[in-house]
């Protein structure tokens, strides 16, 4: 309110000096060019004062005097970085509170289309504009559509989009970011580049298990008398007997008489590697 009443007292302070220093006939045509200036002029505030600003910028209040014309491509811009009038070249970086110019800003992340989507501009205009504009978030075949590719091009490509901050995760697809700073653009492509050229670790190597010689296997039941050493179950009671190594066979123990007894299936795979000796 206070604003409008600010661009009110502006408005008649200049209405008056038009009427005093020009004629008559002028001064009409020049009132109406000024009424349609000011209906323009109050879509947008006419200053904003920001602590943050004064912190990087210097100065704690920008002054909007006008409206500025930009093409189609920089207005878009400046309301994705959240821009509601001619703020200058500056915006507040929603990532990390940096004050950032638009233009570096934007030369930044074409950079990134080109390296991430592999795209050239006009297509990356329309999959931007797909991803603003339609209520549902866009998928591989969106892009797929626009750019001429493969499926698996197309969600490769959204998939790399997402973590240099090109686009945002939502749901099942992805919608498109705001503006952010050239340094958040660049920590970002460098992080997820890294991840990508990261060695996969190696999976670790299990020792191979020989089968058990069936000569060894009677001699441990026989020696057992085909009892579960654990449980005390026999085969005619119903048990599945198997032959379980007392030091673990993953933990080094040896395919041995000795290092062998008899034990039920149920008793073998609840043991597990554990280290427990029979009763």
């Amino acid at each position: 309110m206070q604003d409008l009443m600010l661009r009110l007292l502006i408005a008649a302070a200049v209405a008056l000096a038009i009427l005093e220093a020009v004629p008559l006939p002028w001064s009409i045509l020049v009132l109406v060019a000024l009424v349609a200036v000011l209906g323009e002029w109050t879509r947008h505030p006419i200053w904003v004062h920001s602590k943050r600003a004064a912190r990087h910028a210097g100065h704690g209040t920008v002054w909007v005097i006008g409206r500025t014309r930009h093409n189609s491509r920089v207005r878009r811009a400046r309301a994705k970085a959240g821009l509601s009038g001619p703020l200058g070249d500056r915006f507040e970086c929603p990532r990390c509170g940096r004050l950032a110019s638009v233009g570096a800003a934007m030369t930044a992340r074409d950079r990134l289309v080109a390296d991430w989507l592999n795209l050239p501009p006009d297509k990356w205009e329309l999959l931007d504009a797909a991803a603003r504009k339609s209520p549902q978030p866009i998928r591989a075949a969106t892009l797929q559509k626009i750019a001429s590719i493969s499926f698996d091009d197309a969600d490769a490509a959204l998939w790399g989009a997402s973590h240099v901050l090109l686009l945002a995760p939502d749901g099942d697809g992805y919608r498109s970011c705001r503006l952010f700073c050239p340094e958040c653009y660049e920590s970002a492509s460098t992080s997820f580049e890294a991840e990508l050229n990261r060695e996969p670790e190696p999976e670790p190597t299990r020792p191979t298990r020989e089968p058990i010689p069936a000569q060894l296997r009677f001699r441990v039941l026989s020696r057992d008398h085909f009892r579960c050493q654990y449980c005390g179950r026999s085969q005619a009671e119903g048990a599945v007997l198997h032959l379980d190594h007392v030091v673990p066979f993953s933990k080094g123990g040896p395919t041995t008489e000795d290092n062998l007894i008899t034990a039920c299936m149920d008793c073998n795979l609840g043991k597990t590697d554990r280290d427990v000796l029979p009763s």
